[in-house]
């Protein structure tokens, strides 16, 4: 963040356009003019003045755009941004080493744009998601930007501040109404919503728990994880929940932070979680599992079904490559939606049918390289896959697409290459 800090003019310049994307300047779809003219506008002096930095800033409008609920002057379409990033990218081609990413990606690339070419004869969502990430990490070059991920991590904290505040200053007005039959009520799936909010609350979390942090950082840290956890709380996806807490309560296990500092903001979660309880910021929560049936919200009724078919409504071959994107949405709910089909609401199933056996191994390779190829050391990659792993069981952001979830499972690529060359520490 450090790095346009500097230049206080260009920061000003980015805040305003980021302003532009928010509630703050009206709500619906611009003409496509004054979207070509903010695209111009956002790539050409970031690009002039750090091309490295380029992918990052323009991933936050990216995400800020897509989940967010504001005016949407920057295209919401990914492929645009594959191809800008790969242009970019070649114009401006330099000889430093880009970090190194794990054969297995590369594989499951090729795997996804095979297998949906062959059977849908297109490129689905998950695809250019895959290219944009391979794009993406050719920008991260740490030879001459040891404090990359750092900077990083900035992307995630700003688009989670930024939605949160959307969500709080709109009054919730798009979320769950408790005194009608409607369970939520969004601009945008809660389930991914709750997922990229959730992110920046990690990553400021772990920022909070590092020694470097001076204190007027962490009581920023402290506030952007509180506001998120209570839009998180709102929100009411229990699955985004659930993938916070798990990572949080590993990091904070594993810091290397005195006992002295873990006991005192112990007391001070546990503070302030009574806080929320007792002024029903929990109530969305509890509804929803006091409604619940038991089933998951009809996920293990989806689960078996998929399963089913998988096992028996199709060939050998398929077994092993897939169905292929729209094949597999299909698969056991072909009369359902118009014949269109049903989302899996778990990756892990989506990649064994969309992808088959191959596709699900290769996804659970790229899901552990990070960590593996550091011994599981670096502590905020560890936690970083681990809210990945778990917000995949109940969601599919990857095989739907979300490409700000690979570009998080990138940030934990990052660190591990941090840890390796032990050259920055927020691991």
């Amino acid at each position: 963040m450090g790095i346009i800090l500097k230049n206080k003019l260009l920061t000003i310049y980015y805040i305003v356009l980021l302003c532009l994307l928010t509630p703050l300047f009206g709500v619906g779809d611009p003409p496509m003019a004054f979207r070509l003219v903010y695209c111009v506008a956002a790539i050409i002096p970031i690009t002039f003045y750090n091309v490295k930095l380029f992918p990052v800033v323009m991933m936050v409008l990216f995400t800020i755009a897509k989940f967010g609920i504001g005016t949407p002057f920057i295209p919401t379409e990914l492929y645009y941004y594959t191809f800008v990033f790969f242009i970019v990218y070649c114009i401006s081609k330099s000889k430093k080493p880009a970090i190194p990413l794990p054969h297995s990606i590369i594989w499951l690339s090729a795997l996804v744009l095979i297998v949906d070419f062959v059977t849908s004869m297109k490129i689905s969502m998950y695809g250019f998601s895959l290219l944009t990430v391979l794009v993406f990490a050719r920008y991260i070059q740490k030879s001459e930007m040891p404090n990359f991920s750092l900077f990083f991590s900035y992307l995630f904290i700003i688009v989670s501040v930024v939605i949160s505040f959307e969500f709080l200053f709109t009054d919730r007005s798009y979320t769950i109404m408790l005194d009608t039959s409607e369970e939520r009520v969004m601009w945008v799936d809660p389930n991914y919503l709750g997922g990229v909010i959730g992110m920046g609350c990690l990553v400021a979390f772990n920022l909070l728990m590092q020694n470097f942090s001076k204190f007027f950082l962490r009581l920023v840290f402290a506030g952007v994880v509180a506001v998120s956890f209570i839009v998180l709380l709102y929100n009411g996806s229990r699955g985004a929940l659930l993938s916070v807490a798990i990572s949080i309560l590993y990091l904070f296990c594993v810091s290397d932070q005195k006992i002295i500092y873990k006991v005192l903001l112990a007391m001070v979660l546990a503070t302030f979680l009574v806080f929320l309880y007792n002024n029903d910021y929990f109530e969305i929560i509890e509804m929803r599992m006091e409604n619940e049936s038991g089933g998951g919200s009809g996920r293990l009724t989806i689960w078996e079904n998929k399963l089913n078919a998988f096992n028996n409504e199709i060939n050998p071959l398929r077994w092993i490559f897939g169905n292929g994107y729209e094949g597999g949405y299909a698969l056991g709910y072909i009369n359902y939606n118009g014949g269109a089909g049903r989302g899996f609401h778990n990756d892990y199933l989506a990649h064994l049918c969309d992808y088959g056996i191959v596709g699900l191994c290769l996804f659970l390779s790229v899901m552990i390289s990070p960590l593996k190829s550091v011994g599981f050391k670096c502590k905020m990659a560890n936690a970083s896959i681990l809210f990945l792993c778990v917000n995949c069981f109940t969601i599919e952001p990857m095989t739907l697409g979300m490409v700000i979830y690979f570009i998080f499972w990138l940030y934990a690529v990052s660190l591990a290459d941090d840890y390796k060359k032990k050259s920055y520490g927020i691991c």
